[in-house]
C-alpha cells in the first residue's frame, strides 16, 4: 500500500493507483470543478479566465492548473 500527500489539501492518503495525486475528497471535487468549467466554457466560448471565476466561482489557480494540464482551452480574444 502506497502513502501519498494531496496536491490539493496536503493531507496523507492512502493511493488506489501509483499516479494518484489527490485524495478521493479531492479527486471527487476537482470532477465537479472541471464539468462546472468545462459547461461554462461550451456555453460562453471565448470567455476569459476571470470571467469564468467570476461566473463559477471555481478558483483562478484551479482553472489554470486544468489549462496547463491541457484539460481545458482558454481563447485570448484581445489579439
Amino acid at each position: 500500500m502506497e502513502r501519498g500527500i494531496c496536491k490539493r489539501c496536503e493531507r496523507f492518503f492512502i493511493k488506489d493507483h501509483k499516479n494518484q495525486d489527490v485524495c478521493e475528497k479531492c479527486y471527487q471535487k476537482e470532477r465537479e470543478e472541471y464539468e462546472t468549467v468545462k459547461d461554462y466554457l461550451f456555453q460562453n466560448k471565448g470567455a476569459s479566465i476571470m470571467n469564468v471565476y467570476l461566473d463559477t466561482k471555481v478558483p483562478i489557480k484551479t482553472i489554470e492548473r486544468f489549462i496547463r494540464e491541457e484539460k481545458i482551452t482558454i481563447v485570448d480574444t484581445n489579439t
